[in-house]
C-alpha cells in the first residue's frame, strides 16, 4: 500500500532539486552575459573614431603616412576607426594639396578634421621636364610646347593640376615618354633619358621615272628621276614595297645597317 506521506517527501525534495538546477543555469547564464558585456565594454574602450571632412571629391586620406581611404562624392566624409592616439592626417589631391594635420583621439570619441578647400587658393603648379638631347622637342598631352634648353631644361609654369603625359623626340635619338602630376603651388620634375640610335641610309635606283616607297607598309617618299635615297633610319630590317602606274608592285626584305648606305638596283 502507498504510504501518500512518504511520496510526497520524495516529491518535494525532487521539486528542490530541479528548482536548484534551474537557480545554478540561471546564475550561469546571468554571469556570462556580464562577462560578454564587460569585454564589449572594454572593447569599446579601446576603439576610437575620426572623422574627415573634405570637399575634394576623390582625394585620398593617408593617416601616419599609410593610405586609409579616398574621399567619396556623395558624402564629403569618411569615418575612421582607431586605437586611441596621436595621428597625422593627410589629404592628397592633384587638385588640392594642404598641408597634414596632427590630432590625438580619445577612446569612445568621435573627432573631426576638415580639409576644405576654398576659392582664394591658387590652383596652378610647375613642372620642369628634363633631358639629355640640348633642343629635343617637348610634347605635353600631345601637343608641342617647346624645346630643351642648352642645359636640357624646360620649365613649364601656370599648370592646372592634374596628370600630363610627355614625349621627348630629336634626330638620331629614340623617342621617349613619361608622366607627371602636377601640384598646386609646387613644381614637380620629369627626369627622361633618350638613347642615341644606331641609323644607316637606304638608296633605291630604279628605271621608273616616278612611283612611291612604303617601308613596313608606310609611305615614306616618292622616286624621283628613278632614284630614291632617305636618311637616319633606325638600322634593322624592313620590308620595302614600290608602287608605280602600269608597274606591278614589287616587294622585298631590305636591312638598314649603322652608318652604312643599303642600295637596291632596280633594273626594268
Amino acid at each position: 500500500m502507498v504510504n501518500l506521506k512518504q511520496l510526497g517527501v520524495r516529491w518535494n525534495k525532487q521539486h528542490i532539486r530541479v528548482q536548484h538546477t534551474r537557480v545554478r543555469r540561471d546564475i550561469g547564464v546571468l554571469w556570462l552575459v556580464l562577462v560578454l558585456s564587460w569585454a564589449a565594454a572594454q572593447q569599446v574602450q579601446m576603439i576610437a573614431q575620426l572623422e574627415v571632412v573634405s570637399n575634394v571629391a576623390g582625394a585620398d586620406i593617408f593617416v601616419n603616412g599609410s593610405a586609409a581611404a579616398v574621399m567619396p562624392a556623395a558624402t564629403g566624409r569618411v569615418l575612421l576607426e582607431l586605437t586611441p592616439g596621436t595621428y597625422t592626417v593627410q589629404l592628397v589631391s592633384p587638385a588640392y594639396n594642404p598641408p597634414a594635420q596632427d590630432i590625438v583621439i580619445v577612446a569612445g570619441e568621435m573627432a573631426t578634421l576638415e580639409f576644405i578647400q576654398t576659392g582664394q587658393e591658387v590652383q596652378v603648379g610647375s613642372a620642369v621636364i628634363q633631358g639629355n638631347v640640348p633642343n629635343a622637342s617637348v610634347f605635353v598631352n600631345g601637343e608641342q610646347v617647346g624645346v630643351l634648353d642648352a642645359s636640357g631644361q624646360l620649365q613649364l609654369d601656370n599648370l592646372a593640376p592634374g596628370r600630363y603625359d610627355v614625349r621627348l623626340t630629336a634626330p638620331d635619338y629614340a623617342e621617349q615618354t613619361g608622366g607627371v602630376t602636377v601640384f598646386p603651388n609646387e613644381v614637380a620634375v620629369l627626369e627622361l633619358t633618350q638613347p642615341q640610335t644606331e641609323t644607316g641610309s637606304l638608296r633605291i635606283v630604279t628605271g621608273l621615272s616616278s612611283g612611291t616607297i612604303f617601308l613596313d607598309n608606310q609611305q615614306v617618299g616618292i622616286i624621283t628621276d628613278g632614284e630614291f635615297r632617305m636618311e637616319n633610319l633606325e638600322v634593322g630590317d624592313y620590308v620595302m614595297r614600290i608602287e608605280a602606274p602600269d608597274f606591278s608592285p614589287l616587294e622585298q626584305t631590305i636591312t638598314i645597317n649603322r652608318d652604312q648606305t643599303t642600295t637596291l638596283d632596280v633594273g626594268l
